[in-house]
Formats: C-alpha cells, structure tokens, sequence
C-alpha cells in the first residue's frame, strides 16, 4: 500500500517487537490469528483495484482467523471497515467480500459439523459459544478484571518499541508533505492496534497474550514511520542493529522465555519422547502431574500426547509423572 520501502522497514520492524519474538517460540494461537489478519488486510487492500483477489484474500484470511480463535477474527471487518471509509471502496465490492467471507466460513463449520456427526459427537458450535465464548465475555471464568489499564503492562513488556513509535508516527502522519499512501499505512497501523486492544478490553476474561495481534498495526507504524527518512547508506548498518537489539531482547531483555527456563523446556521435552502410560482396564485415565511445569500446559499436553487427565501431584492416580521420568504409583510410593 506504501511501497517497497515501507514494507521492507515492516518487516524489520517485527524483530524489534519481542512479543513477535515470543510468539514465535511458542505453539500458541494468537500467532496464527495474526497471519489470518494479516491475509485478510492484504485482500481489504487489493479490493480497491484486484476486487477479485482481494475478496478471496479477505475470505481466506476472516476463514483463517475464525477457525484458529474464534471472535477476535472480528477485527478483519473493522479493517474493512476502515478501509472502505479512507480508501472508498465501492459498496458492492465490499458486500460482495463480506458475502463471500462468511459463506466460506458457514460452509467450513457446516462440513465441520457434519464430520462430528458422522463420528457421532455432540455439535461443536453450540457448545462452543455456550460453554467458552459468552462465559468469557460476561462472567471472565474467575478471570474478570474491567481495568482499562489491565494490557499496559503486557505492552510495555512486549511492544515498547511500537508505543515509543506513536508519537513520531503521529508526528509524520500529520504532516502534509507525507505522501498519502504512508500515511494511510501509519492510519492503519493506529487502527489495528486501536481495535485490537480496546476490542480485547470488552470480555471480561482477560490474558496478557491477547495483545499479540497488535503486533501488525506497530510494525505499520514503524514501517510508514521509518520509510520517510532519507535514503541513505546507513541503512544496512540501521537494519543489523535493529535485528541485533531484537537478538538482545530475546535473550531476556523481555519479559522471562522458554529459552531461559531450560529446566521446564527439559522437562516438556521429556513429556514428549515417553511412552505413553499402559491404563489397565476400568482405570482412570489420570497422572499425577508432579513436574515443575504449569497445569495448564500438562493438562492440555498429557491430554493430546497420552489421553490422560493431568491431576495434581497429591493426587491418587496410576502414573506418577515427575518431570524426569513416568512411572505407577506403586512403584513411586515404593521407591520413597
């Protein structure tokens, strides 16, 4: 939308934001929500002279994001929303890729759901929107907290370098000598976080991570921002410190990585090359989660490795799992 320039300075911008350092070392969600937004943004862009692929960008990418979330890929119509606000988009080709996005994703839970059905499973969406969804926008599932102040601290930590670009980009945005298309991207950028973080304030259930998204809108502002300046020779010797002070930041800079808790990494890494426990018949699927490790991770971890329940370590249950090795109950209590 701005150029070569102010992509490439989009790109290099990520490095510097340790929340998209974080992400990618981790196998949660948000980032793959973010790249469903991101594919969905490139297509609201490519409405204005490609209708056609942008369309099927924007579908792909609202598709993407539903299925990998759920309601936060509302936020893809707000930048369509945007977008045909500032870049006038024609109507019809706006509806026509609001008509297509979801179709695409009613046809993908309705082939879903006949899948269930065939297996003879419960429908998923029902229960899905009665037990996860309005749980967590109304009562916060004993997470509520309605301070507008709650995704501060997450941002200083993870975006710093994306709140300490608002105010220069705030500056050239507003400048008339700014070519019109880097400023629509700074716009952008404002908007995508804007509606990430306020959107994200609405549920009452809260989490830190929830601000990763934003990521896409500061890498616009710094790009649009960084692409203004004059070019120069310097910039290959700007683009190695930045992605050396990016390499600094992973390194504990930030806030505490997987990568400086090798204890834990050993120990998930452990979980994964076991065996899974033999249950005898009519035994609880249970292991008694005595590792250093969250129980949040061994819960969804020994569910999808062993299909076991994850209990507490005081628990009575037929694996023991320490962190270094599994072993039944009998034989630990034995052993102690």
């Amino acid at each position: 939308m701005a150029g070569l320039r102010a992509a490439s300075f989009s790109l290099l911008a990520l490095p510097l934001l340790s929340g998209f350092d974080f992400e990618s070392q981790i196998t949660m969600l948000e980032l793959p929500l973010t790249f469903g937004l991101a594919i969905a943004a490139l297509g609201t862009v490519l409405l204005v002279r490609r209708p056609a692929a942008g369309t099927l960008l924007f579908s792909f990418g609202f598709v993407a994001a539903a299925l990998t979330k759920g309601p936060p890929a509302l936020a893809a119509f707000a930048i369509l929303a945007w977008a045909t606000w500032r870049l006038r988009l024609r109507r019809r080709v706006v509806l026509a890729a609001v008509a297509v996005a979801l179709a695409c994703l009613a046809l993908a839970l309705c082939a879903y759901e006949a899948a269930r059905r065939a297996e003879g499973l419960v429908p998923f969406l029902p229960t899905y929107l009665s037990v996860q969804v309005l749980p967590s926008i109304v009562e916060g599932r004993g997470q509520q907290d309605r301070s507008l102040l709650f995704f501060f601290s997450p941002l200083v930590s993870w975006y710093l370098a994306g709140l300490l670009a608002l105010a220069p980009a705030a500056w050239v945005w507003s400048r008339r000598t700014t070519s019109l298309e880097t400023r629509r991207l700074i716009e952008l950028g404002f908007v995508v976080v804007a509606v990430i973080v306020f959107g994200q304030m609405l549920p009452a259930k809260k989490a830190p991570w929830y601000v990763h998204p934003a990521m896409l809108g500061f890498a616009w502002i710094i790009g649009g921002t960084a692409s203004v300046l004059r070019p120069s020779r310097a910039e290959s010797w700007l683009a190695s410190a930045a992605i050396g002070l990016a390499a600094l930041w992973t390194l504990g800079v930030g806030r505490t990585w997987s990568i400086a808790q090798p204890r834990l990494r050993e120990e998930l890494v452990v979980l994964h090359r076991l065996p899974g426990p033999d249950f005898p018949p009519g035994v609880p699927r249970d292991v008694a989660n005595c590792a250093k490790f969250g129980d949040w991770a061994a819960e969804n971890t020994v569910a999808f490795l062993w299909r076991a329940r994850a209990v507490p370590c005081t628990s009575k249950a037929p694996f023991v799992f320490d962190g270094h090795a599994l072993a039944p109950a009998m034989a630990t209590a034995a052993g102690k």
